[in-house]
């Protein structure tokens, strides 16, 4: 009995290894936060484009609610909600990009840049996001995953984001996925 507990603890222990030889790379490689371009253009969803600053200050914290949720057409659930980006014009998110018109998150906002193909906007916005907005978990994993990890092809930077993400919201699925897949990318470029 006592082998057979032994061998069903030992594939816990080398992925627990694992993990800590990707903690310590990363921790030795840690990079300094981008510097965020403050005059940097940004395509609203009402066609303007404004500078990061002016969008940044348009935003006001508002608690991660039911309401919050359907105006960003997720469902409600920890993580989710987020700041409120109203336009100067009282511009909305483009509905036929989402099925919903109303007031947009940044993460929302960095959402739907990214998937225009402005992968500089989104970036920016998504390290926008502060630590006490709702939807900060959700603007880490892109950051760990689709930017350091694939885009920029440092998998070690983007333990520290996928690391935020998961202290923001433990218990979002997707956020250990992408945690997984950066560890993963992590421990190949350990041996690259």
């Amino acid at each position: 009995m006592k082998r057979l507990t032994l061998l069903a603890l030992s594939p816990l222990a080398a992925l627990l290894a694992l993990v800590v030889v990707v903690q310590l790379a990363a921790s030795r490689t840690e990079r300094a936060a981008p510097v965020l371009d403050l005059d940097m253009r940004i395509a609203m969803p009402d066609g303007e484009s404004r500078p990061l600053r002016d969008v940044l200050a348009a935003v006001e914290p508002r608690p991660s609610s039911s309401a919050a949720a359907a105006t960003s057409g997720r469902p409600a659930g920890p993580g989710l909600g987020g700041s409120v980006l109203e336009g100067a014009a009282g511009g909305s998110l483009d509905g036929a990009a989402t099925g919903a018109s109303g007031p947009v998150s940044l993460c929302d906002l960095a959402e739907q840049r990214f998937w225009a193909g402005d992968r500089a906007q989104a970036r920016a916005l998504y390290a926008s996001v502060p630590p006490d907005d709702p939807s900060y978990a959700l603007a880490q994993r892109p950051l760990g995953w689709e930017f350091q990890t694939k885009l920029d092809g440092d998998p070690l930077a983007g333990v520290a984001s996928v690391n935020r993400s998961l202290r923001a919201d433990p218990l979002d699925g997707n956020a250990w996925q992408d945690a997984s897949r950066v560890y993963l990318e992590s421990l190949a470029s350990l041996f690259r």
